[in-house]
């Protein structure tokens, strides 16, 4: 499934946040739009290495989010694609996060009117593909700084 085309939203000022993915091309394809992706459509694990994440750079999203950090159930690990380095090409883009692979996991987007898309393409969406220390260590702290930095922006 692709996403939708959040083109006016974002250049009105306002804000995505995407968090996992979907294995189609249509989605990868689509993710496009926003960040240069490595076109890999297919779900896959990090789980082969240490670490699931690191903080890539110092940006506010990432204000309480542990520098590293290995995911509890590995399948919260599943990406089904990449974000490629040339993503910071586009206007604006930061690099937040990089897996053990090594390939980036997450980004955010800013544009001019202010609005934001903000990716993190872990698979940690739904409480029961984490454990709870995975939910109180990476996923909370992640949402908590992205909804401060969007908030004082």
């Amino acid at each position: 499934m692709p996403l939708p085309d959040w083109s006016a939203h974002l250049n009105g000022g306002g804000h995505v946040l995407i968090v996992g993915g979907s294995g189609s091309a249509a989605y990868t394809n689509s993710l496009g739009q926003y960040f240069t992706t490595d076109g890999t459509a297919a779900w896959h694990q990090s789980n082969g290495c240490t670490y699931d994440w690191y903080a890539w750079t110092s940006h506010p999203i990432l204000k309480y989010v542990p520098i590293n950090y290995e995911l509890g159930n590995q399948f919260a690990s599943s990406h089904s694609t990449h974000l490629l380095a040339s993503s910071t090409q586009l206007t604006t883009t930061t690099l937040l996060g990089i897996n053990c692979e090594p390939n980036y996991i997450a980004a955010v987007r800013e544009y001019p009117s202010g609005g934001t898309v903000t990716c993190l393409l872990l698979l940690v969406g739904d409480v029961a593909d984490i454990t709870s220390a995975d939910q109180t260590i990476f996923v909370t702290p992640f949402i908590r700084g992205y909804l401060e930095w969007i908030q004082y922006r």
